[in-house]
């Protein structure tokens, strides 16, 4: 029998589940948006919301965001999608670890 997950770990998953769910989503409507623009005959601006979505990308997979913009500076068809959902989860799970870890450090410092 394995023994029972500890509470630090519990947390870490959960917020890393969540967090890698939340930017997967946003970045789905954004894939399908720009999939339907680049299908239209008809050029038009991007909607406010669609630079919100790409914008909150930008602040929840930071490290994902630098490195296909640096994969897009060597290559016309960036980084390999697999890669990059693979780094958006690595960073889900690091981010998932340090906010329980820092939120943790903050109530034990009022606490004193």
């Amino acid at each position: 029998m394995t023994p029972p997950m500890k509470p630090i770990h519990k947390r870490a998953f959960n917020f890393a589940a969540n967090h890698f769910a939340v930017s997967l989503i946003i970045g789905l409507i954004c894939l399908l948006h720009f999939y339907g623009a680049g299908l239209s005959d008809v050029y038009h601006a991007d909607p406010f919301w669609i630079k919100l979505f790409v914008a909150s990308l930008w602040v929840l997979q930071t490290p994902v965001a630098i490195f296909e913009n640096a994969a897009l500076q060597h290559s016309k068809l960036g980084a390999n999608v697999l890669l990059l959902c693979s780094l958006g989860f690595l960073w889900s799970l690091c981010l998932g670890y340090l906010v329980p870890w820092v939120v943790q450090a903050v109530r034990n410092r009022i606490d004193r």
